[in-house]
């Protein structure tokens, strides 16, 4: 996808970047983006890949993952719009994009699914130190954490992000 989108670096460069970072305890903030037109099947799954490597090398380094939008002017705006891409008919509706509201007719609701568990999950998983002083001195929520980290990285293990059961017990815990 790197080549695709002429991005003048390479997955090696990203990895060395984390090791350094996580040798000299520097937390990061990864941004990447998923849902790109012709995007082969296999790159969701090495994104989730590379997201996972991020948070073992620092359980602090901070994802962000966003779904491709076009923008006018940019390389793949035509390509989008003649793969059937509905591009905005105004400024207000271009401001109504964002991670949960996709409406790229080439990203599934099952594929847009995936992706966001996925983030819910990698959070449950590597706790960061934000989310431990949260839960600290709340028995419950601190046995939710303890029994949801273990799902989670069962989860990412086997890359299966369907039946989100934890993600539902998690929010009534937390409202």
């Amino acid at each position: 996808m790197l080549d695709y989108l002429k991005k003048d670096t390479k997955i090696d460069d990203t990895l060395l970047f984390i090791d350094k970072c996580a040798k000299y305890d520097i937390i990061g903030w990864h941004s990447l983006m998923v849902g790109f037109p012709n995007e082969p099947k296999e790159a969701l799954k090495e994104t989730f890949d590379l997201l996972k490597y991020i948070k073992r090398a620092n359980k602090n380094n901070e994802l962000l993952m966003f779904f491709f939008t076009p923008f006018p002017g940019t390389p793949l705006y035509e390509e989008c719009i003649k793969l059937g891409f509905k591009p905005p008919d105004s400024l207000e509706g271009s401001s109504k994009y964002k991670i949960s509201n996709v409406n790229m007719p080439w990203i599934t609701e099952k594929y847009k699914n995936k992706a966001l568990n996925f983030l819910y999950y990698i959070g449950l998983a590597y706790p960061d130190n934000e989310v431990n002083e949260r839960i600290q001195n709340n028995k419950y929520k601190i046995f939710f954490y303890k029994f949801a980290k273990i799902i989670s990285n069962i989860r990412l293990n086997m890359n299966f992000y369907g039946f989100p059961i934890e993600k539902k017990i998690g929010k009534s815990i937390q409202d």
